[in-house]
């Protein structure tokens, strides 16, 4: 290939191959979630397209006499070829003609690509036929249980469906699955604010702002949710929330102890003991930014918790750490 793109009359081809190879390189030297995606090959394709141009333009341009007969055999050829392409692209266009048609045909074809299953299983759910949905996101859970965007898309059809206990588990195994994702965040926030649970949304809603504080849909979930807060009379004390955090961080369930703390500081704002508690919880998170943030507030209202300073201590150890 190198030799073809160094001759004068292969150049051509050789640049077309060369481009199309190195066009390729990207995704073919990192591990991808899915093995094929059409647009991955539409760079590289202009350098075959441009390989091909090279190799036909030198057939052509050859000294050579072509009878009658292999001028109509070759003028055959590339009109098979044209009706054949122009038939597949006819044919790819029906596929193409709605986001369904598009993830039908994914399944149909792969029918083990958990992708695939749930965004055919996302598009039944866009018109409202949630027990196919949550068909489909069964048979794409038993291939891929650590995928939590479908977990969150699982639990949506769940709630949607009646099933709250099952939707609120989901809900939480995105959350420990992808601790740093805002999506998980909003979204249990949503359903729980749908279960007029405004306090726990509050909480799971600043995380999320936290992570991203452009999200518009977390902004406009946290302004709903204090006008619902503000109608729905306080049920619990502050110390039964930090007890609450000091519960889940033992179960190892930190996203949760972290919204725990974080309804005891809704109720005193001050309370040193829950941001220790939310900084400890980042530090397993291995948010150490996040985690020395939140001791340094523990400190300031109470300077002498050596709790918050041993959390404290050990996140800015961590960041100091060289990247491994």
């Amino acid at each position: 290939m190198i030799a073809a793109a160094v001759f004068k009359k292969t150049r051509v081809i050789g640049f077309g191959l060369l481009w199309f190879l190195i066009a390729l390189l990207a995704t073919s030297l990192f591990p991808l979630a899915e093995v094929m995606n059409d647009h991955r090959t539409f760079l590289p394709y202009i350098g075959l397209v441009i390989a091909m141009a090279g190799a036909v333009s030198l057939l052509i341009n050859r000294d050579v006499r072509y009878s009658l007969w292999a001028k109509v055999a070759a003028a055959v050829a590339v009109g098979l070829f044209l009706c054949g392409n122009g038939y597949a692209t006819f044919q790819r266009n029906k596929v193409w003609k709605t986001e369904e048609s598009l993830w039908h045909d994914v399944v149909t074809r792969s029918p083990r690509n958990p992708r695939g299953l749930m965004n055919y299983g996302n598009t039944l759910m866009a018109r409202g036929d949630y027990e196919g949905a949550l068909d489909y996101f069964h048979r794409a859970l038993a291939l891929a249980p650590q995928y939590s965007v479908l977990l969150i898309n699982l639990a949506i059809a769940e709630n949607a469906t009646k099933q709250s206990a099952a939707a609120e588990q989901h809900f939480k195994d995105a959350l420990r699955l992808a601790p740093t994702s805002p999506d998980s965040y909003t979204y249990y926030a949503r359903y729980l604010l749908s279960h007029s649970r405004a306090e726990d949304a509050r909480a799971f809603l600043r995380s999320a702002l936290e992570l991203s504080p452009s999200d518009l849909t977390a902004r406009q979930l946290l302004a709903q949710a204090d006008g619902q807060a503000r109608n729905q009379p306080a049920t619990q004390t502050p110390e039964y929330y930090l007890d609450l955090s000091l519960q889940l961080y033992r179960e190892e369930r930190y996203v949760e102890s972290i919204a725990a703390s974080r309804r005891a500081l809704d109720l005193r704002p001050g309370y040193a003991e829950a941001w220790n508690n939310i900084g400890a919880a980042y530090n397993k998170l291995g948010r150490y930014e996040e985690a020395a943030a939140a001791c340094e507030q523990a400190l300031r209202y109470k300077p002498n918790l050596e709790l918050a300073r041993n959390n404290l201590q050990y996140a800015r150890e961590r960041l100091k750490a060289p990247a491994k």
